[in-house]
């Protein structure tokens, strides 16, 4: 097999609920606070650790990634 989506017959179905609430939201990650939001037709990336916070501009792979 040349993957494991090949060996395990996995199919993706992309599900616009579901994408949406993994995309936005507030996330932890260790001591790090993560907010995903959308401004002005572009999504934000904010994250807030103990050092501080920094901005950033998410460009996703596709709809879903």
């Amino acid at each position: 097999y040349d993957s494991l989506l090949e060996k395990e017959n996995f199919t993706l179905k992309p599900d616009f609920e579901e994408c949406h609430r993994i995309k936005y939201g507030r996330f932890l990650a260790g001591f790090d606070t993560i907010i995903r939001y959308s401004s002005s037709k572009m999504d934000m990336e904010k994250i807030i650790s103990p050092e501080g916070s920094n901005i950033y501009t998410i460009k996703w792979l596709d709809s879903c990634t």
